[in-house]
């Protein structure tokens, strides 16, 4: 049995991946867990596209990786469907493999601007965003998505003999090509590593299994 996992021509080995965590999954720290192993597929920490298109050093920063990176996805958040395509196009020419937008951020000062999990309560522009997205760019597009903004507003459902099922627009239309599942919620619904493989799903290790050893691993690369 293989963990590898494809998402379209990017090809993910082991099928696991390091999750985005804002002040921490920068070039350096990526570089030295890439090297640790185990970890498949790489995602920057988010990046709003306001600072990409608006051409802030600071943003454009954030955005650069090395080739023993690869693969590598760079996630974006924002609400302004004009400049998300745009942030997608200027991340394709930067080189990367896949561009994620994130649909999961609960923080308020991202919310309060319609971007993160802000995008689950208006499923009109997180419709249009995915579709201009997927017209514009080449390279895999996913997206980071909760269950729903709300208990009563569920958007996803994510089972072991299901794929995700988002009330945004049709899938077919959306073209899902593959499902992530974050490490917590697997174990949750009783989806383990060797059934995730089988089911060709990606798990993403998340702060809860990392965050612990952040501390750590940054005191020991100063």
């Amino acid at each position: 049995m293989t963990n590898e996992v494809k998402i379209r021509n990017v090809t993910i080995n082991p099928n696991l991946a390091l999750a985005p965590m804002a002040g921490v999954t920068d070039s350096s720290f990526r570089r030295l867990i890439k090297e640790l192993g185990g970890v498949g597929l790489i995602v920057t920490e988010f990046i709003s596209v306001e600072g990409i298109t608006r051409g802030n050093m600071r943003t454009h920063r954030m955005m650069k990786f090395l080739p023993e990176e690869r693969p590598l996805s760079i996630q974006i958040f924002g609400y302004d469907d004009q400049r998300m395509v745009a942030a997608a196009e200027i991340i394709e020419e930067s080189g990367a493999d896949i561009v994620d937008i994130n649909c999961g951020c609960p923080a308020p000062k991202v919310v309060k601007h319609g971007g993160g999990s802000g995008l689950l309560k208006d499923h009109t522009r997180l419709e249009t965003i995915l579709k201009e997205i997927k017209k514009a760019i080449k390279i895999p597009l996913t997206i980071k998505i909760r269950a729903g903004f709300y208990d009563h507003t569920i958007n996803a459902v994510v089972s072991p003999f299901s794929r995700p099922a988002p009330s945004v627009g049709e899938a077919d239309d959306l073209k899902i090509e593959r499902q992530l599942i974050f490490v917590r919620s697997a174990e949750r619904i009783g989806i383990d590593r060797s059934s995730a493989a089988r089911e060709q799903r990606l798990l993403v290790s998340d702060a809860a299994l990392t965050r612990e050893g952040c501390k750590h691993i940054r005191q020991a690369v100063r």
